[in-house]
């Protein structure tokens, strides 16, 4: 399903919006089964007795628990890092994803006046301090 996101939006064959909105609902969505598949093998762990017993991804071998840390790793360079910020490290939960449309200015119209403020207080006799 992200691949099929990161083809559209790279064909832009959806808005932007649109996109965004699916690629929002699809990491949710990866994250709950991602969630799962570690609770259910540490059931599988305890109910067996296996205490630190390995998972098997059956196409590989390697620790499927392992192998999920870097399952996503490739969305950070992909064309769907326009829309979110995503962590070039491991983040199988997606934790860091955030929108890259955030205010560049501040909203806050107190904001230029507070800085304004601080910069006066913070100086002593017209030497800034830091």
């Amino acid at each position: 399903r992200l691949r099929r996101v990161t083809e559209s939006h790279a064909a832009a064959t959806q808005s932007w919006p649109e996109v965004r909105r699916e690629l929002i609902d699809t990491l949710l969505h990866l994250r709950v089964l991602s969630l799962d598949v570690v609770e259910t093998i540490e059931s599988w762990r305890h109910a067996g007795g296996r205490q630190g017993a390995v998972w098997p991804d059956p196409q590989t071998g390697e620790n499927y628990l392992l192998k999920m840390k870097d399952d996503t790793r490739w969305l950070a360079e992909s064309p769907l890092g326009e829309i979110l910020r995503f962590s070039s490290k491991s983040d199988p939960f997606f934790v860091v994803p955030s929108t890259s449309d955030h205010p560049q200015t501040p909203t806050n119209q107190m904001t230029p006046k507070l800085k304004a403020q601080r910069r006066s207080l913070r100086s002593v006799g017209g030497v800034e301090q830091r």
